[in-house]
């Protein structure tokens, strides 16, 4: 009678786990990785369209500037974000634009020289820290 040897098996079976745990890990980690490059670039974007927002607000800021130089800011709702808008000075207008879209905020401040209800060039735009 010939005896069975079950220790190439048992070896097999173990280095195929083995290997089957380190791909399952390499999977994981890659699935983890792209998942985080994703929301990089949601956030991204988000700041960008925050961006895109408070330029809105500040080209609506202008015109209300053309038709009443009194103005002196409030909020504005630009599609899902949200501004709001303070206009200081008399001649020269210094005008903060706070810019919100969600969690993410952009602030500017825009100078720009106002005569009568003209706006002359060049206006300086600066975006600020938050």
């Amino acid at each position: 009678m010939k005896k069975l040897n079950y220790h190439n098996g048992f070896m097999a079976l173990m280095a195929v786990l083995i290997l089957g745990g380190g791909a399952l890990l390499l999977a994981l980690s890659s699935s983890y990785l792209g998942l985080a490059e994703l929301e990089s670039s949601n956030l991204e974007t988000k700041a960008g369209q925050v961006l895109e927002a408070a330029d809105g607000c500040l080209d609506e800021t202008l015109r209300r500037l053309r038709l009443n130089p009194a103005y002196t800011g409030g909020s504005l709702t630009l599609g899902d974000a949200s501004c709001i808008i303070t206009v200081t000075g008399s001649g020269t207008k210094t005008i903060m634009i706070t810019a919100t879209l969600g969690q993410i905020n952009k602030k500017i401040q825009v100078t720009a020289s106002l005569t009568g209800n003209v706006i002359n060039q060049p206006i300086t735009w600066t975006e600020l820290a938050n």
